[in-house]
């Protein structure tokens, strides 16, 4: 993966970054095979995104001064302090970091999928879910559960700017979430665009798949 940092300077940031959002005096834990695995995590998920500046010839780029990059090297990092370091309290101040920084709330223990692409990171809140792999969000996005069922996601999907989709629902293989539209405890069939409000919601067949387009 080509990197602007290498490990050690990007260690150093996220060191650096963490002590001046949090200056308790905590230790912090073992920060550098953190970054080591976030950056291995990171090198598979945009090596997959067609996107430009992700990836060039399979070779992924990352930037940490591309912030919808760093949101998700940031939620990979707290995913891994949680999952395979056990360190809650580090796990939630990279959470926090990353809302601070880049207005991306996702906990550490949502499980995301390992390609995803966040397109304007500001005000996307992704919420307890099944999600598919190849899964690419906008801006001001929220997913999430309504008293204990969560939605479920196919792979593929697409869900564009100021969405909602909460609840039981279940979006098939290669559906696209017109802008603004509004989901809750619906079935949206494969390869479908789903606009509107609930319970009145129009349902077409896709014509393109908009996947194609940001992931190979």
């Amino acid at each position: 993966m080509r990197t602007v940092l290498s490990l050690a300077e990007q260690t150093r940031l996220l060191e650096g970054q963490l002590k001046q959002f949090f200056p308790d005096g905590r230790a912090l834990g073992e920060l550098k095979p953190l970054v080591d695995r976030t950056f291995a995590k990171t090198e598979y998920c945009f090596s997959r995104i067609k996107l430009s500046g992700y990836s060039d010839d399979g070779v992924a780029n990352f930037n940490y001064l591309h912030s919808e990059q760093y949101a998700v090297f940031l939620y990979f990092a707290s995913h891994l302090a949680w999952k395979e370091q056990n360190n809650i309290e580090l796990a939630s101040k990279l959470f926090c970091l990353n809302k601070a920084l880049n207005g991306f709330l996702c906990m550490y223990d949502t499980i995301l999928p390992d390609v995803f692409v966040i397109v304007h990171s500001v005000g996307t809140v992704l919420g307890k879910a099944n999600y598919g792999n190849y899964f690419a969000v906008y801006q001001n996005v929220t997913i999430g559960s309504d008293r204990g069922h969560m939605p479920t996601f196919g792979e593929r999907v697409v869900v564009n700017g100021g969405s909602f989709v909460i609840g039981k629902c279940h979006l098939g293989d290669n559906v696209s979430v017109a802008a603004k539209s509004f989901l809750f405890n619906e079935d949206i069939p494969d390869d479908s665009i789903v606009a509107g409000r609930s319970p009145s919601l129009v349902i077409k067949p896709a014509h393109r798949k908009l996947a194609d387009l940001i992931f190979h």
